[in-house]
């Protein structure tokens, strides 16, 4: 699942399109988007077992992303 979460964020936000900056901004977005805690809030606190593993999954693979983009923008 988590590669596939990866190939959706890398060609949904287009990263070829709009450069490294861009695409680590709205990664940035993503991150709070999918935080487990804040999907939780807006889910009303009780949140299936399964579906927060899911959401968590998806958080991890936006901030491996969003943490690989910035350093390849600052190294």
């Amino acid at each position: 699942m988590a590669e596939e979460v990866r190939a959706f964020f890398v060609g949904g936000l287009a990263l070829e399109e709009v450069g490294e900056r861009e695409f680590a901004a709205r990664l940035k977005e993503e991150r709070v988007r999918w935080h487990p805690d804040k999907m939780q809030q807006r889910l009303g606190g009780k949140v299936d077992p399964e579906v927060m593993k899911d959401i968590t999954t998806i958080f991890q693979v936006v901030d491996a992303l969003w943490n690989d983009t910035r350093k390849n923008a600052v190294g």
